[in-house]
């Protein structure tokens, strides 16, 4: 498997990807540094194992949010007796774990990719920057926004 290493990086990039990531950039810039020195693609994330929707929709991460919430949705609004739910259950908190230990990860590629977006839409590198600077890679409207569209769906599926 050929592992994204923060660490090998130019600098530039570098800069880059941390001015996108905005809040916490140290935060993640170690955690990064630490898995590419470990060669890992693995590091425990406390918001992405309490809160891992609503960290994801708070980091942009968009796709991943509304097509896992979709799914468990469907999935829990399937009547079935206890084995079964027993089992979704299991599955379910087994992609929670998976996700809490790969969100890093999966959050660093992220970050490399809207900025390799930016590099082709936006050469100039200090354009590039003040763009990145006002667009950072997190979103507190998003965040409220999947909370409005999570509960919302939690009350209606009550009454389903």
């Amino acid at each position: 498997m050929n592992i994204i290493k923060f660490e090998d990086f130019a600098d530039d990039l570098k800069e880059e990807i941390l001015t996108y990531v905005g809040r916490n950039r140290d935060v993640y810039e170690k955690r990064w540094i630490s898995m590419s020195r470990r060669n890992s693609i693995a590091s425990w994330h406390w918001p992405a194992c309490f809160v891992n929707i609503f960290w994801g929709a708070y980091r942009r991460m968009y796709i991943w949010v509304y097509v896992y919430f979709a799914m468990t949705t469907v999935v829990n609004l399937i009547p079935t007796d206890f084995v079964v739910t027993s089992i979704i259950n299991a599955v379910d908190l087994g992609v929670d774990l998976a996700f809490t230990i790969c969100a890093n990860y999966i959050y660093l590629n992220r970050a490399v990719k809207k900025v390799a977006e930016l590099r082709k839409s936006i050469p100039d590198r200090d354009e590039r920057l003040g763009y990145l600077r006002r667009n950072e890679g997190y979103s507190l409207g998003s965040f409220w926004i999947f909370f409005a569209v999570f509960w919302a769906v939690v009350i209606i599926s009550v009454f389903i």
